[in-house]
């Protein structure tokens, strides 16, 4: 019913904030190490979009935090 993807960015203080929620059925899982797993059948072909986010986020020193919260799958992620 509600299939919307809310994107904000933001550069405050000499940082980058973006910020993107998306209607999620489930859980978030997540590996040993804190990365992201993709819920879909498919691993091989899935997730990769996520892994390619963290490393760039790594890359610049920066932070990632994923949650969900009322039905909504959110990632924040400040270089």
């Amino acid at each position: 019913k509600n299939r919307n993807i809310n994107v904000n960015v933001e550069y405050i203080d000499g940082e980058i904030r973006i910020s993107e929620n998306n209607p999620i059925l489930g859980q978030l899982k997540m590996d040993e190490e804190g990365i992201l797993q993709s819920q879909k059948d498919d691993k091989e072909n899935h997730g990769i979009g996520s892994r390619n986010v963290r490393e760039i986020v790594e890359k610049y020193n920066g932070e990632i935090e994923y949650q969900v919260e009322n039905g909504r799958f959110n990632v924040v992620i400040v270089i």
